[in-house]
């Protein structure tokens, strides 16, 4: 059969459902009832014999009698005996015209249909077939469909795949004729819903002559040189000047569709598009797409000039003029210009200009046409989208990541996702360099690793170098130099200051504070720069304020810089740092911002360690860094603290020597944030480190050296190492009260850490009789009413209260809450603080009413000052917690306690202290609930996670190895019990002293523990 198309049978009626096993899963495909009682299908629908088919709802077994034995060409035939035999479909070869189009109808069973019958109705453009690479040919046998079904649902990412799944061996159909034109074999997923891919039915011709001759034997057909060719010759407009062929690899985007399907439902009028973006994206191949469909479909004129100038414009015009017969008669090109304009305006044609890389609105505007000529610009300057009609102003970016991924595949032919994924984001998804970097990769025959490689350790020249016969006319370099050198010299000062920035966005307030730096410029200066650069697509801003740089025009900038210049932008951007840097009273508040400063912070220090840039810029940096340690810490960012900390010391111990007192102070700094995070066990080292040489390089009486002293009986006391913290603080109130006197505030606030540590011995005889003293001094020093006094009262009234002086605590408390109220406002965090402690001495006394109202109120109040997720606020929610479970309302409790667990997971991380502390609260709830199961798992995790977080000493993990040797208790496991019993008395006897609070509890556990196991003589001689 050669054009005859044979039966007259609906062609949807032979659809026909597939499935098959491949590697032990089964798999469905489509194909259609050719003839006879053959089906035609993909050959990768048909990878063995266990196939059955489903034709107009009848299930039938089917074999291969036919497949390709070329991978290009994905055709397979099967025999299914069941099927009622029907006569064999025509079949048509495709026109090899380059912008031939031909209807096309595709039935198959796609996901997202189901299993029912789906047409597919759009074109078959031959001028996006893909191209090979071995050479001896000049196609895969592979087309497009551009047009998905109208029915289509909108689909994205996974669900892209899984709603054509099952498409794949569908046939494609010329609707009138019916003429069988290929099969469907697969989707291209990073090109768009409706991107499908197929073999043309022709493509045997690829094939050996005996499996060619056989494919048309079982069909009974004639060789593909005798069917008929399908595919209407376009319409013959006029085409002028040099339209970009379809690069390599060429990426259809969404913004093509969408510019061709304006164009075309707006005849006859006048429409100005402006396709702005960024050197590099691809605004050209974008244009030339449209460009290239319009010629396709017999527009009456598109003409393509060069707008980078008005010389070109002017020469450019006149060619479309003198290819119009419209040209000035004596050659004038201005002339031929606006003739050429007065004839489109009256012309009533399709007519499309493409205006590509205009740079100056006011030049191109007397060249416009108006009636019915559609006129299309790209360029990288924002100020043409005035030139739009009715916002038809397109902003053109990068690539998506599949895209990106689905270029450099097609290019390199290098089956390497993740490679190719890796290289996208370094390349920042850019057209212009992935292509360089693409061409690169092909032609050199490098893998994604080695040319990754290139990219990090040569310059950017040499690394995105142009080829011949690249499709971008320049190298990206180039291109973005370009861009660079066209703005004024305060732009370029800024536009390198956002270079040396982290490449996530810069918040505008940075930028502004550039005018701090200098007396010549101001912030109305400032902004109109950025504008200028945003106007150029050199800069974007997102919703939030933040500016956006390409990170390859970041990257240009800064090779591109004389080591000066380079100098300039650090220490300007350090500048401008120091000057938005929140106050200390607001880093809570302001902690997004902080995190935001975090990684700029962290982009200068690289800058310099990268470059050859002076010392002197380290030292500037320093103080920031120190700054970024600070703030993360107070923020419970803890990871990132400990990291910039950890990087800051080893760098100042290089530049400044380990034993520069600047040194000393960043040591100090990064022991603080590893004792936040409870990895006391470092802190400890760092602290009598940083001790060490400090009394060696400042004198053991310097302020500093005191400081340290300080801090590490700070960390002793949080390590539970009682004794060594209290000799600490006595050794250091002796010598501050010999040094600075009785009445300096160091020794005021030593007094004050020594009381706390006699209080956290459970020495609270001595701890209250030092507060009393602590706050005489202060209230005869500092006043009454000063912030120190106020906290001196206030950790009295703690004492107190441990002590068991209830009415004494109160009422400290209620005088230290009304100063502080008077003093500071009722939403001060200190008055917020003020209020949890006199809940919490409320509940100690049983009144537990007043502490759950008082607990409530602050938790309101914290979670509008300070926010629902700060540090204060889940601990006040902690306790407020607490008062439930200790009033009985035990559901309440393990409800907050869950959400408080959650929260401090989600805000502080699972191993910040205070989250191992919410897993202990709740795991004690659920025993007092008698949940003991779960009560014991989590009390047995939060253990493991305590030894490991804190070490297997600290008080903390002494506490929960108590609560879980009680649970084991209660639960009759007294064998457990009394082993993890005696391990905690060890312990606390150790780390607490014998005579400790907690160690008398856990003492008087084990005996009790030794007692119900029948154990009396160990029990009396534990009681001794």
């Amino acid at each position: 059969m050669t054009g005859d198309p044979g039966d007259t049978t609906r062609p949807s009626a032979r659809a026909t459902y597939i499935e098959y096993t491949h590697v032990g899963e089964v798999r469905r495909g489509s194909g259609i009832h050719i003839g006879d009682t053959y089906i035609l299908t993909a050959g990768h629908c048909a990878p063995g014999d266990d196939i059955q088919v489903r034709v107009d709802g009848n299930l039938s077994a089917a074999i291969v009698v036919w497949r390709s034995d070329n991978d290009d060409v994905d055709l397979a035939i099967l025999d299914a005996a069941d099927l009622e035999p029907v006569a064999t479909l025509g079949f048509a070869r495709l026109s090899d015209d380059s912008d031939a189009r031909v209807p096309a109808v595709a039935y198959g069973f796609p996901h997202w249909k189901g299993q029912h019958v789906a047409d597919t109705d759009g074109h078959i453009p031959l001028a996006e077939r893909q191209h090979a690479f071995d050479g001896h040919r000049d196609w895969s046998g592979t087309y497009r469909i551009t047009q998905p079904p109208t029915d289509a649902p909108p689909l994205t990412g996974d669900t892209v795949k899984t709603g054509w799944a099952g498409f794949s061996g569908t046939a494609v159909l010329h609707p009138d004729s019916g003429h069988v034109l290929g099969v469907i074999r697969g989707h291209i997923l990073q090109a768009g819903t409706g991107n499908l891919t197929m073999t043309p039915v022709h493509a045997i011709d690829l094939l050996q002559p005996d499996s060619k001759a056989r494919f048309c034997e079982i069909l009974g057909i004639g060789l593909p040189d005798t069917w008929v060719v399908a595919g209407t010759p376009p319409r013959q407009g006029l085409s002028v000047g040099p339209i970009p062929l379809y690069p390599r690899g060429y990426i259809e985007r969404p913004q093509v569709i969408s510019l061709i399907e304006q164009l075309n439902a707006t005849a006859g009028v006048s429409v100005v598009y402006a396709l702005s973006g960024m050197r590099g994206v691809g605004k050209t191949q974008v244009a030339a797409a449209v460009a290239r469909d319009c010629r396709s479909r017999g527009w009456d004129l598109v003409g393509w000039i060069n707008a980078e100038s008005a010389d070109t414009i002017l020469t450019d015009l006149a060619v479309v003029a003198d290819a119009l017969g419209v040209a000035d008669p004596d050659g004038n090109p201005q002339g031929s210009a606006e003739r050429l304009r007065n004839h489109l305006s009256s012309d009533s044609g399709r007519n499309l200009l493409v205006f590509d890389n205009a740079t100056d609105p006011d030049t191109l505007r007397g060249y416009l046409p108006s009636g019915s000529t559609r006129t299309l610009i790209t360029t990288t300057d924002k100020g043409f989208a005035h030139y739009s009609d009715n916002g038809n102003h397109v902003e053109l970016g990068v690539y998506d990541r599949d895209q990106s991924i689905a270029y450099l595949d097609t290019v390199t032919a290098l089956a390497d996702p993740v490679g190719a994924d890796m290289l996208a984001e370094d390349l920042g998804d850019l057209a212009l360099a992935l292509a360089a970097a693409a061409a690169t990769i092909a032609r050199r025959r490098y893998t994604y690793d080695k040319y990754s490689t290139i990219l990090t350790n040569y310059p950017l020249r040499s690394a995105l170098k142009r080829t011949p016969g690249q499709d971008y006319p320049g190298c990206a370099v180039e291109a973005l130099s370009l861009a660079v050198d066209t703005v004024e010299p305060l732009s370029q000062h800024i536009a390198g200051v956002v270079a040396v920035l982290a490449p996530d966005g810069v918040d505008q307030r940075i930028l502004l504070a550039l005018a701090t730096t200098s007396e010549d410029i101001d912030e109305l200066d400032v902004e109109d720069a950025i504008d200028d650069l945003c106007g150029l697509s050199l800069l974007t801003y997102t919703d939030d304020n933040t500016l956006v740089m390409h990170r390859l025009t970041a990257r240009v900038i800064r090779e591109r810089g004389t080591p000066a210049q380079l100098t300039d932008a650090i220490a300007d951007a350090s500048a401008a740092l120091w000057h938005v840097f929140p106050d200390s009273a607001d880093t809570w508040s302001q902690r997004a911002f902080g995190a935001h400063l975090t990684p700029h912070v962290e982009a200068l220090s690289n800058r310099v360690q990268m470059s050859d840039q002076p010392t002197d810029l380290s030292k500037i940096l320093f103080p920031l860094r120190m700054w970024v340690v600070n703030n993360r810490r107070k923020c419970a960012d803890l990871a990132t603290a400990i990291r910039a900390g950890t990087r800051l010391v080893t760098d100042s111990e290089r530049v400044l020597g380990a034993g520069n007192p600047d040194t000393l102070t960043y040591r100090n700094e990064l022991a603080g944030a590893y004792m936040s995070a409870g990895r006391l066990t470092e802190a400890i080292a760092l602290y009598e480190d940083t001790l060490t040489d400090r009394e060696h390089v400042l004198g053991a009486d310097h302020p500093d050296t005191l400081n340290s002293r300080n801090n590490l009986a700070v960390a002793y006391s949080e390590a539970g190492r009682l004794t060594e913290a209290i000799t600490r603080y006595e050794g250091i109130l002796a010598d501050s009260e010999h040094i600075f006197g009785p009445d300096n505030l160091i020794t005021l606030a030593t007094r004050n850490n020594l009381a706390d540590a006699y209080s956290e011995a459970g020495r609270l005889t001595e701890a209250i009789a030092q507060f009393e003293v602590a706050l005489a001094d202060s209230d005869r020093i500092l006043g009454p009413d000063h912030p120190i006094t106020l906290t001196t009262r206030n950790n009295l009234a703690v004492a107190k209260r441990a002590g068991g002086d209830l009415t004494e605590a109160i009422a400290l408390h209620e005088d230290t809450l009304t100063n502080r109220v008077h003093g500071l406002g009722a939403d001060h965090p200190e008055v917020l603080a003020t209020r949890s402690y006199l809940a919490g001495a409320y509940e100690s006394a049983g009144r537990l009413a007043e502490a759950i109202i008082m607990y409530q109120d602050t938790l309101t109040d914290r979670e509008r000052v300070l926010g629902p997720d700060h540090p204060d606020t889940l601990t006040t929610r902690n306790n407020l917690a607490g008062a439930y479970r200790a009033v009985g309302h035990l559901a309440e409790a393990i409800t907050l306690y869950e959400d408080i667990l959650a929260d401090r997971e989600r805000v502080l991380g699972p191993d910040h202290p205070d989250t191992l502390t919410s897993r202990n609260n709740l795991a004690e709830a659920y025993g007092a609930a008698g949940r003991l199961p779960e009560a014991i798992t989590l009390h047995q995790d939060t253990l493991t996670d305590r030894e490991r977080v804190l070490g297997p000493d600290h008080p903390n993990t002494l506490t929960t190895r108590n609560n879980l040797a009680g649970m084991y208790f209660q639960v009759g496991r007294l064998a457990e019990a009394i082993t993890l019993y005696e391990e905690t008395v060890s312990g606390c006897e150790r780390v607490l002293r014998s005579d400790h609070p907690d160690t008398a509890i856990t003492r008087d556990n084990l005996v009790a523990a030794y007692r119900a196991a029948g154990r009396d003589n160990d029990a009396d001689r534990l009681l001794g």
